[in-house]
């Protein structure tokens, strides 16, 4: 071809030529592209960051709400407890759970989308038990809190926490990539608490509670704390729903003990109950109020010789109590037997010159508003009872003469009272110079603490603190023999003789005690009016408390039946549990769910 012409075929090869070293350049291009490394580790982290920010973020809204359900469950626990604790099985239980947990507990959710502040009954639901449900689906069964009856069966409180909201903040970005919806946003708590009285180491006994005086029990409740000092004539009970009243004593049911330390360990039946009843020293058994087994007093096996032993009377002794280091014998045993006759065999008749002490005055004479429950005033039974133990005047035993009754700051006496007050014309005899002044109206208890620090201390005022006997590091202020108050002399020295003592003398002398709690009972006091007893059943204790028995105990060792006389020492040992008191006692609320 000439210079100026272009072959075709020669251009379409050169056209292809270029096109293919073209796309040849582009092809090493994206082949040294892949070989190059640098810049990957630049994508991987960001890859990674874009991870834990996702994390982080799902970590937070996760972590409000774990906080939340902390406050809430925090709040429902303590609300659970407060009602709990109220629920004592007393009249206004309920009402007073109620307003525990209404008033008493507050918090916050922090993180809550409203209602943050915690506080009140706007913000949960409370319902009552009486038992506590096996499964959830139980809870259904409350109890109506419009029922007053109901306060004595409420024992469990269930707290469900009305929901919150928390929203998920960061956890929407995930739903980005699922077709899932987010879980929800409510959070919800609920607990559930139990109320127990636990009542150790007491005597397994129960009394019916007295009726109130509308003078002293002004909310109409008869409340030991108004009674103190006042006498009760106690007598075993067949039971039966119509027999309780006051006045009436059972036993709570016990069915072993389990402290090997105690001496009742290993006793069972009858066995157990005399032991509890009379043994010294911590019974190491627990009770628990509101689930007390009642049983009749009237138990076959269960023998006043037992009660009897504390006063030195072992009637057909063949349990071996004299001798027996666990039943040892109270420290003044005075009682209308003469010396001696106590000590075996049958109990012998009554002697006038020896007495135990005496019930309140009303009682004797019919006065009382109760058949079994004094007023606390027995005036005259101190003189009657100084008249039979103390007197020189033998001769008018059972009838005080008028020159025996005499005056001291305006109050009366019988002159031959050991531990009266004395003045410038009725001065105490030198023999009882050292002896405990208890003015009138001192109490049986208080009386009978003074006759145990003249019998055996040195110097019995010293002995004498507060109005009991304190036998805590006594051995060096001991008297080297104890004195036998009942035998007393006439001015010029002349014995009086009388045929009873005030001193243990059936027991052998190292199974004597000295401390005056020995002829102290503790029992519950139980609302047999109200309680559903029908010669025996479940209930709940009112108030447990102390009683001083005055003396020894009468009734028929075959069939179980007794009575004896006591004198109120004390108030609710329940509430206030205070040394020296007998038992320990424990109010106790606990979560359960």
């Amino acid at each position: 071809m000439g210079r100026g012409k272009v072959d075709p075929y020669s251009f379409g090869q050169t056209w292809l030529g270029r096109q293919r070293l073209m796309l040849g350049g582009f092809g090493k291009l994206i082949s040294r592209f892949a070989k190059v490394e640098q810049g990957a580790l630049l994508v991987f982290f960001a890859m990674c960051c874009a991870a834990i920010f996702l994390i982080a973020a799902l970590s937070f809204d996760l972590g409000k709400r774990a906080a939340t359900q902390t406050e809430l469950q925090s709040f429902a626990d303590n609300v659970a407890l407060a009602s709990a604790a109220e629920l004592d099985g007393l009249p206004g239980a309920m009402v007073r759970a109620q307003t525990a947990a209404d008033r008493l507990i507050r918090d916050n959710a922090t993180f809550a989308l409203e209602n943050t502040d915690l506080a009140g009954t706007e913000d949960f639901v409370m319902r009552l038990y009486e038992t506590l449900p096996t499964n959830e689906a139980a809870f259904d069964s409350e109890l109506d809190q419009s029922d007053a009856v109901n306060d004595r069966r409420a024992r469990f409180a269930r707290i469900e926490v009305n929901p919150v909201i928390v929203e998920w903040s960061f956890a929407r970005i995930l739903s980005v990539f699922t077709s899932d919806a987010l879980p929800t946003q409510e959070v919800l708590a609920e607990a559930t608490a139990g109320y127990a009285g636990m009542a150790c180491d007491v005597s397994p006994m129960f009394i019916c509670m007295p009726d109130a005086d509308p003078g002293v029990d002004l909310d109409g409740v008869w409340d030991p704390a108004n009674h103190i000092g006042q006498s009760i004539s106690l007598s075993s009970e067949t039971g039966g729903a119509s027999s309780w009243g006051p006045g009436d004593f059972g036993f709570i049911y016990v069915e072993a003990v389990v402290d090997a330390a105690s001496p009742c360990f290993g006793e069972t039946g009858a066995d157990l109950y005399n032991c509890m009843i009379t043994a010294e020293g911590r019974l190491t058994e627990c009770i628990q109020n509101g689930s007390l087994a009642l049983q009749p007093g009237l138990q076959p096996g269960v023998a006043q010789s037992f009660f009897n032993s504390v006063m030195d009377i072992y009637v057909t002794d063949g349990f071996g109590l004299a001798a027996d280091s666990a039943f040892p014998v109270a420290p003044i045993v005075t009682k209308p037997f003469e010396e001696g006759e106590t000590c075996g065999g049958s109990l012998p008749a009554q002697v006038n010159d020896a007495s135990a002490l005496l019930p309140d005055d009303c009682l004797a004479s019919g006065t009382c508003g109760s058949v079994n429950v004094g007023d606390g005033d027995w005036s005259e039974a101190r003189l009657a009872y100084v008249d039979a133990n103390f007197s020189t005047n033998l001769d008018s035993l059972g009838t005080i003469a008028p020159e025996e009754r005499i005056t001291v700051a305006g109050n009366e006496y019988h002159i031959d009272d050991p531990f009266r007050p004395g003045d410038t014309g009725n001065p105490r005899r030198s023999a009882y110079d050292d002896y405990p002044v208890m003015q009138e109206g001192a109490s049986r208890w208080n009386y009978y603490n003074a006759e145990v620090a003249a019998a055996y201390f040195q110097n019995p005022a010293a002995a004498l603190q507060g109005g009991e006997v304190d036998i805590t590091g006594v051995s060096s202020s001991l008297r080297p023999t104890p004195i036998d108050l009942l035998d007393v002399a006439l001015p010029d020295g002349t014995p009086v003789v009388r045929s009873g003592t005030s001193l243990p003398h059936c027991a052998p002398s190292d199974n004597h005690s000295l401390d005056p709690r020995r002829r102290v009972l503790t029992v519950a006091v139980v609302d047999c009016a109200t309680e559903p007893l029908d010669g025996r059943g479940e209930a709940r204790a009112r108030w447990f408390v102390e009683l001083f028995v005055l003396g020894p105990a009468s009734g028929n060792n075959s069939t179980g039946e007794f009575s004896f006389d006591a004198e109120i020492i004390s108030g609710d040992l329940s509430e206030n549990s205070v040394e020296p008191a007998q038992g320990v006692f424990r109010n106790l609320a606990q979560l359960f769910r």
